[in-house]
């Protein structure tokens, strides 16, 4: 992991939330496939991959994570993508105890940034040029273990950028959604 202490954010060495690395990465990926469900036509994902953004205080054991999904390239310009996914998840947001803390277009109108924060989980769409989501944690506590978890919406296998995380390879033996 990259450290970076020109990036951090947090004072402090006490975690920001009660979950750990493994556990958050775990619920963010529940996150991201209840939302995918509530998507009409969803095109699947192109991309997928996991990070430790740098922001919390460097040497303190706390990470924040952050899980990125990108929609596949052909369906960028899309208006499903665009801008009726937009409508769909404020309304998702607003049924499941969101608070959106960023709906802004860019003045040319061809960005689109929709964010929203929930206990100790952000989840972040943007559209134009490529298209898809960041769930990012809070500063948690390291984890000494991950657990594999299988990509939401049929990321192909080598677009699935994980492996970084599992220095003796994907498990094999993890059941697939």
């Amino acid at each position: 992991m990259d450290d970076d202490s020109s990036n951090t954010q947090s004072s402090t060495a006490d975690p920001d939330s009660e979950f750990t690395q493994a556990e958050s990465i775990l619920e963010m990926e529940k996150i991201a496939s209840d939302i995918a469900s509530e998507l009409p036509d969803f095109p699947g994902f192109g991309t997928r991959s996991w990070s430790d953004t740098g922001e919390c205080e460097p040497g303190a054991g706390l990470v924040q994570m952050e899980i990125a999904y990108d929609f596949p390239e052909g369906t960028w310009e899309s208006d499903l993508v665009q801008k009726q996914y937009l409508d769909v998840l404020r309304g998702y947001f607003d049924e499941n105890g969101y608070q959106i803390t960023w709906d802004e277009p860019s003045k040319s109108g061809k960005f689109h940034n929709l964010q929203a924060d929930k206990g100790d989980f952000n989840v972040w769409y943007a559209v134009g040029g490529a298209a898809g989501f960041r769930f990012q944690s809070k500063c948690v506590t390291e984890s000494d273990e991950l657990t594999y978890v299988p990509p939401v919406g049929d990321v192909p296998e080598d677009q699935d950028a994980v492996s970084k995380w599992f220095p003796e390879g994907i498990p094999s033996d993890t059941p697939s959604e």
